[in-house]
C-alpha cells in the first residue's frame, strides 16, 4: 500500500487520491464510515497556498476524527499504514466552537466524510506549537485573512489554552511583527 509520501500533499489533487487510497483500503467494512478534519500542513492544499520551496512540504496527513462507525484504534491503525496521523488531534490548541466553523469537503468517499480547518481556527492551532515549519505556514495563511478578526479570534482562544499562555502569545506577537501588522494588535 502506497504511503502519502508517495502523494504530493501540496497539491489539492494529491491529497484527495492519498484520502482515496485509504478509502479503498479492504480494512473497511461495507456501509462503514468516518468523518475526519484534517489538521497541519496538508490544509494549505485546500486553502490554495503554495510555498513554493519555502520549505520542506510536509509527507504525512493529520487528521482528527469526529465521528466514525468503526473503532478509533483500529481506524487509526489502518490509516498510520499510509502515513495518515491522528496524533496531533490529541494536542492540537482549538479554540471553542471550532467544529462549527470547519470547511467541508464536496469531494466524495464511499468511506470517508473530509473537512478541515477554517483559516482561524488553523493559525491558532499554529500558534500553540510554533515549531519548526509553522511561522512560515501561518505567515502565509494569514495573508488571507482578517488581522482584525484573527485577533479577536486569539484573544478568545487563550482564555481555553491549557498550559502557559504566554507560548501562544509571544507566538502571536512574533506573527504580528513578522506580518507588519498594526502593534495594536498585539496581547501583552
Amino acid at each position: 500500500m502506497r504511503s502519502t509520501s508517495d502523494f504530493n500533499t501540496t497539491d489539492l489533487q494529491g491529497v484527495y487520491e492519498a484520502l482515496r487510497k485509504w478509502d479503498d483500503d479492504p480494512f473497511w467494512p461495507p456501509n462503514s464510515q468516518a468523518t475526519i478534519v484534517l489538521l497541519g500542513g496538508v490544509v494549505l492544499a485546500f486553502y490554495k497556498i503554495s510555498l513554493n520551496g519555502d520549505h520542506d512540504a510536509t509527507d504525512d496527513i493529520d487528521a482528527i476524527i469526529l465521528s466514525s462507525t468503526e473503532a478509533p484504534d483500529a481506524l487509526m491503525l489502518s490509516a498510520e499504514r499510509l502515513d495518515i496521523s491522528f496524533r496531533a488531534g490529541s494536542v492540537a490548541w482549538l479554540q471553542q466552537d471550532w467544529e462549527s466553523r470547519i470547511q467541508w469537503s464536496p469531494q466524495q468517499f464511499e468511506h470517508l466524510i473530509v473537512g478541515w480547518l477554517n483559516p482561524y481556527d488553523w493559525i491558532i492551532s499554529k500558534l500553540g506549537r510554533w515549531l519548526g515549519h509553522d511561522p512560515v505556514d501561518a505567515m502565509a495563511v494569514a495573508k488571507t485573512v482578517d488581522p482584525q478578526i484573527l485577533y479577536e479570534y486569539v484573544k478568545d482562544a487563550l482564555i481555553d489554552y491549557i498550559g502557559d499562555p504566554g507560548r501562544p502569545r509571544g507566538s502571536w506577537n512574533n506573527l504580528v511583527d513578522a506580518m507588519g501588522w498594526p502593534t495594536s494588535l498585539k496581547i501583552l
